[in-house]
């Protein structure tokens, strides 16, 4: 990028955000109360810290997911047409717990009777565990706090 594409893309970014800065208020709204973020924080760590309290068998999921989730994804998460992914949605704890302990137990990854929750998810040894990399950027937290 030459020095001339440069400086345009600068002032647009600079339009933008005074633009933005510049619109008006509408007074819509409330701020957010700390319960109401808190039961939105949900952060979790690779190692399994932040995890929500719950529990879920794959006997639950199985009705949960046969309810919620079977009509777009299939009976076994085979899927139709232009289906919404597996993400999101108002699932409780409990209740995402149990979806996740189906999904993982059609999978192969735990047993029929096995019961997730906010200590056993951490524990399950997923196929790619040793797959992944540490992130190299300095501002990223580690296991161990800011690196």
């Amino acid at each position: 990028m030459n020095k001339r594409m440069i400086a345009l893309l600068i002032l647009a970014v600079a339009g933008i955000c005074l633009g933005a800065a510049q619109l008006p208020q509408h007074n819509l709204g409330r701020p957010a109360t700390a319960e109401e973020i808190r039961k939105r924080d949900i952060s979790v760590a690779p190692d399994g810290t932040g995890l929500p309290a719950g529990h879920g068998s794959v006997e639950e999921g199985r009705q949960v997911y046969k309810i919620l989730c079977g009509s777009c994804h299939g009976d076994r998460g085979q899927g139709f047409g232009d289906y919404p992914p597996l993400v999101g949605g108002p699932l409780t704890p409990d209740e995402t717990y149990a979806v996740t302990a189906f999904i993982l137990y059609m999978n192969g990854i735990v047993d029929q009777k096995a019961e997730l929750n906010e200590k056993s998810l951490s524990k399950v040894k997923m196929p790619n565990r040793d797959g992944f990399v540490l992130d190299p950027r300095t501002d990223v937290p580690t296991k161990e706090g800011k690196k």
